[in-house]
């Protein structure tokens, strides 16, 4: 009984001695890792700041494209729209309205 007393003190100490050295040297690189990972969470934050801001940018730009574009309100789309059903629909030869009326997917040119 007392040799087993003694093997589990030794144990024990060996266990405790163990934790505190394991302590202490987290203690020791505990601000070292710690700052580490702060500069990691500002990296990301800077990177996600970034992205945002181009996504941000990439949106204004397309909006004041498409303000541009509508400038002449819908009276131009109307007129475009007019225009394009004109070219569409123009009275063209009767062979060639043929092809068009039989296979609506070909080209008008009369090419293959």
């Amino acid at each position: 009984m007392k040799r087993n007393m003694k093997r589990f003190l030794k144990a024990a100490e060996v266990a405790v001695g163990t934790g505190l050295y394991l302590l202490d040297r987290s203690q020791r690189f505990a601000p070292h890792m710690r700052d580490k990972l702060v500069d990691q969470i500002d990296d990301l934050r800077d990177l996600a700041k970034d992205t945002y801001q181009a996504a941000t940018d990439r949106v204004a730009s397309v909006t004041k494209s498409l303000r541009r574009s509508n400038t002449g309100g819908a009276g131009w789309h109307v007129l475009r729209f007019a225009v394009g059903l004109a070219r569409v629909y123009r009275p063209e030869p009767v062979e060639v309205g043929l092809h068009l009326r039989n296979d609506p997917l070909r080209p008008a040119s009369g090419a293959a």
